[in-house]
Formats: structure tokens, C-alpha cells, sequence
């Protein structure tokens, strides 16, 4: 004998699958805000990393600097000064880029 099985059944059981993918699709969305916020702070971790990556190169020049001579420190200055450039430009970029 089949088994009978009444509308209020079903309609309860369609109304506790809603449920569950409103609650499903609030988690999603909760996920992807979480997912940015991250990639925003590796972005930011990113940028700084590389920042004290040219830190870490300026002060290792500074160091042979002092060993230099005077016609190789003024051909190092240039550069230095390049290198200046060239970063404060990316920082510039990157902020347009970000919105800051």
C-alpha cells in the first residue's frame, strides 16, 4: 500500500529547505565579505613586504657605500635616487589604484 503523504508535510518540509538556503546563501555571502577583507590584507601585506624589500636593498647599498669612492658614490647616489623615484611612483600608482 502506498503511503499517503499530506500537503502540510510537504509544505513544511519546502518551507525548511527555504530555510535552509536563505541560511546557505547568508553564509555565501558572509564567505565572499570574508574572502575580500583577506585579500585586501594580503594585498596590503604585499605592498609592505615589497616596501621593506627596497628598504633592505637601499641599506645594503648605504653599506657599500661607505666603501666606495667618490666618483662611484656620486654614480650611486643617481641610482639611489632612480630607485626613490621608481618606488615612490609605484606607491602612487597602487594607492590611485586602491582608492586611497
Amino acid at each position: 500500500m502506498p503511503q499517503e503523504i499530506s500537503w502540510e508535510i510537504v509544505l513544511s518540509k519546502a518551507l525548511q529547505i527555504k530555510k535552509y538556503v536563505e541560511l546557505l546563501e547568508q553564509r555565501v555571502c558572509l564567505l565572499e565579505n570574508e574572502l575580500l577583507e583577506t585579500q585586501k590584507k594580503l594585498n596590503e601585506q604585499t605592498l609592505k613586504t615589497n616596501e621593506l624589500a627596497e628598504q633592505i636593498k637601499l641599506f645594503r647599498l648605504a653599506q657599500c657605500f661607505k666603501e666606495t669612492s667618490e666618483e662611484e658614490k656620486s654614480e650611486l647616489k643617481q641610482k639611489v635616487n632612480e630607485m626613490i623615484r621608481s618606488i615612490d611612483l609605484c606607491i602612487a600608482q597602487l594607492s590611485r589604484h586602491h582608492g586611497n
